[in-house]
């Protein structure tokens, strides 16, 4: 494992066929390259905004386009 100290794929690892813990872990590396910031901050409430660049695969090959979403947490 590339990452060792990452608990999240140490648990992935346990109990998933081989080829489930590589799809996982291959979101995951995807998913680190992401950037992100809070944009709003209320007692329960906090809005993220999550931004990154995504490969689409289809007939005609690959192709790269930006994304961005927000992401509503709420602490209860």
């Amino acid at each position: 494992m590339v990452l060792p100290s990452i608990n999240i794929l140490n648990h992935a690892s346990c109990g998933h066929t081989i080829e489930a813990f590589f799809m996982y872990k291959k979101e995951f590396n995807d998913g680190a390259a992401y950037k992100y910031q809070e944009v709003q901050s209320s007692t329960c409430d906090r809005l993220f905004e999550v931004c990154g660049v995504k490969i689409a695969n289809d007939s005609h090959g690959e192709e790269q386009y930006e994304f961005k979403h927000i992401l509503s947490f709420n602490n209860e």
